[in-house]
């Protein structure tokens, strides 16, 4: 009887991946997508590699391999620890010696599964000033801070806010073509929620800013244009 259980359990578990593989490659196949080149559109591309990217499957498989790479550090002495978000990856240790082995381990892993590391995206950082002279000497490049998932990360104790500076002094003109938009007033207040906050505040959470000249070009985007009835 147990065996017969088993052998149910295999098939219908079969005909369940089968039905699963087939239902996913008709839907990776029917999608495309085109690329614009100035005023031209190409025709349309079809994935012929992985996931395309966009489709809800490719967030899915990658957290599958976050957790294949969760696995394959964990075979290191005093495995590191690691926090992934899709393709964002930050890997702890204790020791700063454990680079190398990390860093090798890393490569390896990205080797067997065909995926490319962004080195201009990988940065290091150590809590200790000995460690952090030794990785001065590295590769990799040693940052205090870095533009993480869109938003502004310290390593350090010292806060810097630059990146949300670059986004405050862009957004004069924003407000200008706001104030220049025909649009009725109750829209203008939703841009300036909807798009002002997350152009300009995003990750302000991790950062000290202030809000003063912000306000000011909120007021004036939504001031009443001279000369209208």
């Amino acid at each position: 009887m147990t065996f017969l259980k088993f052998i149910g359990w295999w098939f219908g578990t079969f005909v369940f991946s089968c039905f699963f593989h087939i239902l996913g490659r008709i839907i990776l196949s029917s999608q495309v997508r085109r690329f614009k080149v100035r005023r031209s559109v190409g025709e349309p591309v079809a994935s012929v590699c992985g996931l395309p990217e966009g489709c809800a499957m490719s967030v899915f498989g990658m957290v599958v391999v976050d957790w294949m790479l969760d696995l394959w550090l964990h075979r290191l002495q005093n495995p590191p620890l690691l926090q992934a978000f899709v393709d964002d990856w930050g890997v702890m240790y204790r020791e700063g010696s454990a680079l190398a082995r990390v860093w090798t381990c890393l490569q390896d892993f990205t080797q067997c599964m065909d995926l490319t590391i962004d080195l201009s995206k990988t940065r290091v950082w150590s809590t200790q000033a000995s460690v952090r002279a030794q990785y001065r000497t590295g590769d990799l490049e040693l940052s205090h801070v870095a533009r993480n998932l869109g938003a502004h990360q310290n390593f350090s104790r010292h806060c810097w806010n630059s990146v949300l500076q670059a986004r405050l002094a862009a957004m004069p003109g924003v407000w200008a073509k706001l104030r220049a938009s025909l649009s009725p007033y109750h829209y203008k207040h939703v841009a300036v929620r909807m798009l002002g906050w997350a152009k300009a505040f995003h990750g302000c959470s991790v950062v000290h800013i202030g809000v003063r000249a912000l306000q000011k070009g909120a007021l004036r985007c939504n001031a009443r244009p001279q000369g209208r009835a």
